[in-house]
């Protein structure tokens, strides 16, 4: 499968500092730089929407992963992600812990498909940390998420992993 590249920029420079601080401002020359300025700062503007923003924010925000238009959608139009990330409280032993999705203004109805979600905890004093579901023949920590909560069930000991994140991301038809 070939890899698509189109969002990398040349890093080739069309013009030389020092010569556009000579041209004259009406020149053939001075316009078709200006041409040339414009197409670039529209080449990295494109391509910075494209982008994974890379943040994780407790709010939602537009990750700026697209994916493949919904066949329903008569505009045909690409889907983007929407991310939020926030945190938990720790895991309990032998028991659950929940949080409420509308608390960080998610709605999960019908038009929401989650592309991607993980619950990662951490524990401040062994410094060990694990994916939830996790299970090793003992010790099990699941997570499953509802119309409404994120719901993280364990059986076993896991008192000390008292930070856990959640990271959810998903599109809207």
């Amino acid at each position: 499968m070939e890899i698509n590249n189109s969002t990398l920029l040349s890093l080739t420079q069309s013009y030389d500092p020092t010569q556009i601080r000579e041209l004259e401002t009406d020149s053939e020359e001075f316009k078709e730089f200006l041409v040339q300025l414009y197409l670039t700062t529209n080449d990295i503007l494109s391509n910075l929407n494209l982008k994974d923003s890379g943040q994780y924010g407790k709010t939602k925000s537009i990750s700026g992963q697209q994916y493949f238009p919904n066949p329903a959608d008569p505009a045909n139009a690409l889907r983007s992600s929407v991310r939020v990330a926030f945190d938990m409280p720790g895991l309990v032993n032998n028991g659950t812990t929940v949080v409420n999705l509308a608390d960080f203004g998610v709605v999960f109805d019908n038009k929401v498909t989650f592309v991607n979600h993980r619950v990662i905890a951490t524990s401040s004093t062994s410094l060990l940390s694990f994916s939830l579901n996790f299970y090793d023949g003992a010790n099990i920590a699941r997570y499953r998420i509802t119309q409404t909560q994120v719901i993280i069930t364990t059986v076993g000991i896991f008192n000390a992993f008292d930070k856990v994140q959640v990271v959810l991301e998903y599109i809207i038809d």
